[in-house]
């Protein structure tokens, strides 16, 4: 039996792999460029990329992807630690103790994750540019239509989120009930922007500060340290606060102009002078991400909702797979690694 998987971000690299190593047969579709999904990042083409989604770990408390992560033989290292800034208005701002552990990382960034995946895989297995967009059932099993090609098989996988997956063409129509759940899932990131920086090296250690903020003035809320593991490179993420209808309004360049300021306010002029690149990832701008509900809808970690259907026409023949499935860690990079183990049972 053939088993399609429908998405190349974690998930579906993950399940790929674990089918490849039962010696089962499986094609791989993947409607975008590259493989990653959430867990892409932005390549400085000297084998590190900064996290524009997934970023960290916590081996205690996700044993499942911290076991992958070492039968991939990645190398991780420990957040740095240090005080956290506090920005209470744009002209207070304090340094705390910040008695939280961030957890680990992969050293080169995370997108190591699914790059390394992918790199396991079998090319004659594995399609990008492959958007499904209709699915139904045969005599002699499932079709699977994308938006130029025709496969067949006998299982299939839905490694998107729902929602996306929600928008497909199902033959027959999947339980209404069931469609009604995938469609009131949020998608974890989906609502989210990033606001990127990179420099020359993480200059705010020298000053006993882990390059954690806190803002209660905007426009990011959160700001964490992405620097490599060997500091040959400092880099800050902020979490924008503003909802994607108000950023959506903004003139070009506003937001990342602000958040630019932002940062010198927290950092001092060194985040200016010592500025290399930034840039804004907008997730509600990416439509293999973010469905239309995700735009306006609540930015936390959604409840997972059924996996399959459990009965009709689809039951044992259809299983989700992404992370929004998982039932511990719905949405986390975790999440996809237990969501693909219940699915294969």
């Amino acid at each position: 039996m053939k088993h399609i998987i429908i998405g190349g971000g974690v998930a579906g690299l993950y399940l790929a792999y674990r089918l490849q190593q039962r010696g089962e047969d499986y094609l791989l579709l993947e409607a975008g460029t590259h493989w990653g999904g959430r867990a892409a990042g932005y390549d400085l083409g000297d084998g590190h990329a900064l996290e524009l989604g997934a970023t960290w770990f916590w081996a205690d408390f996700q044993p499942e992807l911290a076991a992958l992560i070492r039968e991939l033989g990645l190398a991780v290292f420990d957040q740095p630690t240090g005080k956290l800034l506090v920005e209470t208005s744009a002209r207070e701002v304090s340094a705390a103790d910040y008695p939280y552990v961030d957890g680990q990382r992969i050293a080169g960034g995370m997108s190591k994750l699914p790059d390394t995946l992918a790199g396991y895989l079998k090319k004659e297995n594995v399609q990008l540019g492959q958007k499904v967009v209709a699915v139904k059932q045969v005599s002699d099993g499932i079709e699977v239509q994308t938006e130029s090609h025709t496969f067949r098989g006998g299982k299939l996988w839905i490694a998107i989120p729902p929602r996306l997956a929600a928008q497909i063409a199902f033959t027959p129509a999947l339980p209404e009930g069931l469609l009604n759940e995938w469609r009131n899932t949020p998608t974890w990131m989906a609502p989210h922007a990033k606001f990127i920086a990179l420099f020359d090296r993480p200059f705010w250690r020298e000053r006993g500060l882990s390059g954690n903020g806190r803002s209660y003035a905007g426009p990011m809320v959160e700001i964490h340290d992405i620097s490599n593991q060997d500091d040959t490179f400092g880099a800050l993420f902020g979490f924008v606060g503003v909802p994607y209808a108000a950023r959506s309004r903004l003139k070009n360049g506003e937001l990342e102009t602000l958040c630019r300021a932002q940062l010198v306010r927290l950092f001092g002029e060194e985040a200016q002078s010592r500025l290399q690149t930034a840039f804004i990832k907008d997730w509600a701008a990416e439509p293999l991400t973010a469905a239309p509900a995700d735009l306006s809808g609540s930015p936390d970690h959604p409840h997972a909702p059924r996996n399959a259907p459990a009965s009709g026409a689809w039951a044992g023949r259809l299983t989700g797979v992404s992370a929004e499935f998982s039932p511990n860690f719905p949405g986390y990079l975790a999440g996809a690694v237990e969501a693909v183990r219940l699915g294969l049972g």
